[in-house]
C-alpha cells in the first residue's frame, strides 16, 4: 500500500503502510508547496498543485518518480486541481487569485482559459472578501464541473466546451456557509458539501425531473448537520470530506476541534456516531482502498497519522505517526 503526501514543503513523500506502521521510502521533487495531488484517470501520472503566489501544476510520473516542468495555471495560489474523467484537461481553483482555470491536456481547443466568478460576497468579511474558488468536482450524470466557491456561498456548474468553461447554473448555500469541498456518494445519487465557515455538511439528493415531457436532472437539499460535537465552543474550520467505499459512512475533519466526525447515511439522513481526536489542523483525510486504514494530514502538527478503520466504519486510535512539514494532501497510488 503506497501513498503520496504533499504539503507546504519542497517535496512529495512516498509513504508505505507496513505491518500497521507508516514508513517514508523516498522523496520526490514536485515544485514548491505541492499542497494538492490529483491523479490522471488512465495514465501513471499525478499532478501536484503548487500553492504559491505564482503557482502551477507539476506532473509527477509514477513509473520512475521523475517530474517535469510546471504548467502555469494563470492564477495566484492554486489550491486544488481536477483532472476530467476523459483526461482532456485540468480544472484549477485559485483561492487567492479568485479565478478558475482550465488547462487543456489534449490537442484541440484553447491551451489555458480562465474564468472569474461573479456574484455577491458572503457575510463573513474576514474570509469572504473575494470569490475564493476552492475545489472542482465532476458531475457523474452530466459530466459538467461544479466548483465550490467559498467567498460567494455558491456551487457553480460549468460546462466544458471546446473554448473552455461556461457557467450554466449555480446553487446557493446558506449565507456564511463557505463551501469548501464536495464529494459524490459512490452511487452518484447523493453529494455532500462541507462548509468551512459554518462547520456544517449539507447533503443533496439527485432528483431526475420531467417537465412537459423533457427530462432534466436536479439536486435537492436533503439535510444539514454540524461537523463539530455539541460540547465544542472554540474556533473551528471544517476541512476534508470523504465517503466510505460502500457509501454507508461519511467522514469530516475539523481544524480547531482537531477531530474527524463519522456519520452514518441511512435513507438520506446523516447521523453522527463518532468524533475522534487527531493531529492539529487536519487539512486532509483519506481512506485506503481496502477499507482498513485512515490517514490524516495534520498540517499544524507537522504529522501524518495512521488510524485503523473498524468493521463498522468507525475509527480506532492513532497507531502510527510520521513527520512531514505542514502536510496538506494524501493520495493512494499504484507504483512500479
Amino acid at each position: 500500500m503506497t501513498w503520496l503526501c504533499g504539503g507546504f514543503s519542497d517535496y512529495v513523500a512516498v509513504i508505505e503502510v507496513r505491518a500497521g506502521a507508516l514508513v517514508e521510502v523516498r522523496r520526490i521533487s514536485a515544485g514548491p508547496s505541492p499542497a494538492w495531488l490529483e491523479p490522471h484517470p488512465t495514465r501513471p501520472v499525478v499532478y501536484a498543485i503548487n500553492e504559491v503566489v505564482d503557482g502551477g501544476v507539476t506532473p509527477v510520473y509514477l513509473e520512475d518518480f521523475t517530474w517535469s516542468k510546471a504548467i502555469p495555471s494563470h492564477g495566484e495560489s492554486p489550491c486544488h486541481g481536477l483532472v476530467l474523467s476523459d483526461g482532456s484537461g485540468i480544472v484549477v481553483s485559485h483561492y487567492l487569485g479568485d479565478v478558475v482555470s482550465f488547462i487543456r491536456l489534449t490537442k484541440g481547443g484553447v491551451g489555458v482559459q480562465t474564468v472569474v466568478p461573479q456574484g455577491t460576497l458572503g457575510p463573513v468579511t474576514a474570509r469572504q472578501d473575494g470569490p475564493h474558488p476552492h475545489q472542482a468536482v465532476q458531475d457523474p450524470f452530466t459530466g459538467n464541473v461544479w466548483v465550490c466557491n467559498l467567498g460567494l456561498d455558491a456551487l457553480i456548474e460549468y460546462e466544458v466546451t471546446d473554448s473552455g468553461l461556461e457557467e450554466v447554473s449555480r446553487v446557493a448555500t446558506p449565507a456564511g456557509f463557505g463551501p469548501r469541498h464536495m464529494m459524490y456518494h459512490p452511487s452518484g445519487h447523493w453529494r455532500a458539501v462541507i462548509g468551512e465557515l459554518a462547520n456544517e455538511v449539507i447533503l443533496y439528493g439527485h432528483v431526475p425531473e420531467t417537465t412537459d415531457g423533457v427530462r432534466t436532472e436536479g439536486w435537492v437539499e436533503a439535510g444539514r448537520i454540524s461537523t463539530i460535537p455539541p460540547n465544542w465552543h472554540g474556533d473551528n474550520t471544517a476541512a476534508a470530506l470523504r465517503w466510505s467505499s460502500d457509501g454507508t459512512r461519511l467522514y469530516a475533519s475539523n481544524r480547531g476541534d482537531d477531530s474527524v466526525t463519522v456519520y452514518t447515511l441511512d435513507s438520506g439522513v446523516l447521523t453522527p456516531v463518532q468524533s475522534v481526536p487527531i493531529a492539529a489542523g487536519p487539512r486532509d483525510f483519506a481512506l485506503s482502498r481496502d477499507g482498513r486504514w485512515a490517514l490524516v494530514a495534520g498540517q499544524y502538527a507537522n504529522l501524518v497519522q495512521l488510524l485503523e478503520v473498524r468493521g463498522d466504519g468507525t475509527l480506532g486510535e492513532v497507531v502510527s505517526e510520521l513527520s512531514y512539514p505542514a502536510p496538506a494532501a494524501l493520495l493512494e497510488v499504484d507504483c512500479g
